[in-house]
């Protein structure tokens, strides 16, 4: 179990692992610290639906509702599909959407996934819905991609990611 804090101390999440049936399932907590009364402090959970092997790192948008969960996971090949490496695992980065409503509480949509077997490091931009990755192209070359978070709506579904 590992605890990760949110810049502003708005949030804490926490990395669980679990056996469910013979299999480890993965699955982050997050906390809100900022609306919690004396008795209660709003909770909800980010289960992983892949064949998990690790997780690496959990961050959070510096001064917004975001999160980024980095994990290697099992590859999943389509109907004709080929696989054109050795390793069966892939990397990639969930990035969630974390707002709080008066009504319904505590809510968590998913923004969507970024898989790449070449992510070594990610980022969140302080100024809000940027995104960037470092990713390994050979043994001394690295290469840094930025994505742009966009279109959030009001009920905090946002609706896609762009490189």
């Amino acid at each position: 179990m590992k605890l990760y804090v949110h810049p502003q101390g708005h949030y804490v999440a926490v990395m669980n692992q679990y056996a469910l049936k013979k299999a480890l399932k993965y699955k982050v907590e997050i906390f809100d610290t900022k609306q919690y009364s004396s008795n209660s402090i709003p909770h909800q959970e980010i289960l992983i639906n892949r064949d998990v092997h690790k997780f690496h790192n959990v961050i959070f948008e510096p001064h917004q509702g975001k999160i980024a969960v980095h994990t290697t996971f099992r590859k999943v090949l389509e109907a004709g599909q080929k696989q054109f490496s050795n390793d069966p695992n892939r990397l990639g980065v969930d990035v969630y959407q974390i707002k709080t409503d008066n009504l319904l509480g505590l809510k968590i949509s998913t923004v969507g996934l970024i898989a790449s077997e070449k992510i070594k490091e990610f980022y969140f931009s302080c100024v809000g819905n940027i995104f960037s990755t470092v990713e390994a192209e050979g043994a001394s070359r690295h290469s840094l991609n930025f994505y742009m978070i966009s279109r959030i709506s009001n009920e905090g579904q946002t609706t896609h990611a762009e490189q």
